[in-house]
């Protein structure tokens, strides 16, 4: 996800998400007998490593490995790319979001049974779309242009839908991170507007509705592989298979899932140890009304929200002089402990 390494797997960097112990998702697939696909932005390691995305176990990959770059080398409309292994500098190509589309839609109309898209868009460098994609006006701030990319982003992936759904497919769509601070938006802190994500679920057999309980993109990982008939996250047994990971699959059938609370965390160095480093790290555990934040960049400070009465989470419970009611009171110190294990 962008919201963890954003600042180290980006261009000329020779790091990379581990593929061992713990098995990555296309791996557990492939492995099951699964073809599998990822196309568009993959952001886990640089260019030093463009089979990286075929190392963690997707057969083909298509798309700009990392971050369109906002110092004006590079724009939606010319960018480099990496075609399973093999490295294109840069030049000018489709709009990303249709190319990303096109070669999402050859993965569909070929039959690959588990196909990962991801959008660039909506992401900086702050742009207008193609004018056929969007319905936005008065694009004078990114605010706006912003705007503008993400329904081109709707406009797209409806066209995947359109041909994806007819064949059977089910599709997840959601969002890693919250909205930039450059736009309005609260992403890299432990706000509501960083860490909720709107996340949809369309395909055959699933049930209409709305399931408020908290779930975490970790939880993906169980239940597709679930979805696909091989047991991971927790409780199957084996450590290496998604091991925080809960199956939300029981919602996509109407039934209630078993997770009460989710939790989220950013520090700023991956493969080091924040409660030894020093590193900035910021965590939250929160349930549909409470929510728990530990913020190292204040100092340590820890703020307490109840979001049913304070959606805006300028409350902070915790405040000398604040008496908790009783539920209150459970959560908080349950999201104690749960930050003390964590």
């Amino acid at each position: 996800p962008d919201l963890l390494v954003g600042q180290i797997f980006n261009a000329g960097t020779t790091e990379a998400m581990p593929t061992a112990p713990l098995v990555p998702l296309p791996r557990l697939l492939s492995d099951a007998g699964y073809t599998t696909s990822k196309i568009g932005k993959w952001h886990l390691s640089g260019y030093p490593n463009p089979d990286h995305p075929r190392d963690c176990g997707y057969d083909h990959y298509s798309g700009h490995i990392a971050n369109v770059r906002s110092d004006a080398s590079e724009t939606y409309w010319e960018y480099p790319k990496v075609v399973d292994g093999s490295f294109f500098p840069r030049a000018p190509r489709p709009y990303i979001t249709t190319a990303e589309t096109d070669d999402a839609l050859s993965a569909v109309r070929a039959g690959i049974e588990f196909v990962s898209v991801s959008y660039h868009a909506p992401h900086g460098p702050w742009h207008e779309p193609p004018a056929h994609l969007h319905t936005q006006v008065n694009l004078g701030n990114n605010r706006e242009r912003t705007r503008a990319m993400l329904e081109a982003v709707d406009t797209e992936l409806r066209r995947l839908l359109a041909e994806a759904l007819p064949l059977g497919y089910t599709v997840v769509v959601f969002a890693d991170n919250g909205t930039a601070s450059q736009v309005g938006g609260q992403k890299a802190t432990m706000y509501d507007g960083g860490v909720v994500c709107p996340l949809w679920v369309f395909g055959p057999g699933v049930s209409p509705g709305i399931d408020a309980n908290p779930v975490g993109a970790v939880d993906l990982y169980a239940t597709v592989a679930l979805w696909f008939g091989v047991p991971a996250g927790f409780g199957s047994g084996d450590p290496t298979r998604g091991p925080d990971s809960r199956s939300f699959l029981p919602a996509w059938r109407g039934f209630d899932i078993a997770r009460r609370w989710t939790y989220a965390e950013r520090f700023r160095q991956l493969g080091e140890n924040p409660r030894t480093s020093g590193a900035q790290w910021r965590r939250m555990v929160r349930s549909r009304r409470y929510k728990l934040v530990h913020d190292d960049d204040f100092v340590g400070q820890r703020r307490f929200h109840d979001l049913l009465t304070d959606p805006d989470e300028a409350v902070n419970l915790l405040d000398p002089g604040t008496v908790l009611e009783p539920a209150a009171l459970l959560a908080k110190r349950t999201f104690e402990y749960v930050l003390g294990r964590l």
